[in-house]
């Protein structure tokens, strides 16, 4: 297992991440369903930092892919903890099979990357 170890909030999230979140939460109240914008959170710069971080590597799996064939992943799902959607501690990188068979129910955070 490869340690990982979070490195610093990318700017844009340490700049905008406040802000975002106060708008998807308002919106969230007005429609239960409502998701976080994907531009946001998977912002060019928010990918490499946990591009960067996880060594190219799932979060999951630790399967090495290409970049463009991952996607960022709220470790607690947006439905479960809303505020948390632009947290930099809940973002990671999740192949394509991770992302859309797993939630955090499914495998701990002690034995993923981190």
């Amino acid at each position: 297992m490869v340690p990982l170890k979070r490195i610093g909030e990318p700017e844009v999230l340490a700049r905008n991440g406040g802000a975002w979140r106060e708008r998807f939460l308002k919106r969230r109240a007005e429609d239960a369903t409502a998701r976080p914008q994907n531009s946001q959170y998977a912002h060019p710069s928010i990918v490499d930092a946990l591009w960067q971080m996880s060594h190219g590597k799932c979060f999951y799996c630790e399967s090495p892919e290409s970049r463009d064939r991952m996607t960022v992943d709220h470790y607690v799902e947006v439905a479960e903890r809303p505020e948390e959607a632009f947290a930099w501690s809940n973002l990671y990188l999740a192949c394509g099979r991770c992302q859309y068979k797993l939630t955090n129910r499914d495998v701990p955070v002690a034995d993923c990357v981190d």
